[in-house]
C-alpha cells in the first residue's frame, strides 16, 4: 500500500511541475501518473487495503504476549 501511494505522489508532483505538456500522450509522465492512478484502484482503495490489514494484524496478534484487560484498566 505503501508503495503505491508513493508513486502516485511522486508521478502526481511530477504531473504538477510539467502542467500541461505532462498530460500529452506521448509524455512519460502521463504513463506513469496513469499507471499510479490505477494502481490506486486495482486491489480495492487504500482505504479498504488498510482496513484488510488491520483486520489480518488483529486476527494473528498473539493475545498471550499481553492481556488486554489490564492494559485498558491502566489506561
Amino acid at each position: 500500500m505503501y508503495a503505491k501511494r508513493a508513486a502516485y505522489e511522486v508521478a502526481h508532483d511530477a504531473l504538477q511541475v510539467f502542467g500541461a505538456q505532462g498530460l500529452s500522450r506521448d509524455s512519460l509522465i502521463e504513463k506513469l501518473f496513469r499507471d499510479a492512478r490505477s494502481l490506486l484502484i486495482e486491489d480495492g482503495t487504500l482505504e479498504v487495503l488498510a482496513l484488510d490489514a488491520s483486520r489480518d494484524l488483529v486476527q494473528n496478534y498473539e493475545h498471550e504476549t499481553y492481556d488486554l484487560e489490564e492494559m485498558m484498566a491502566t489506561w
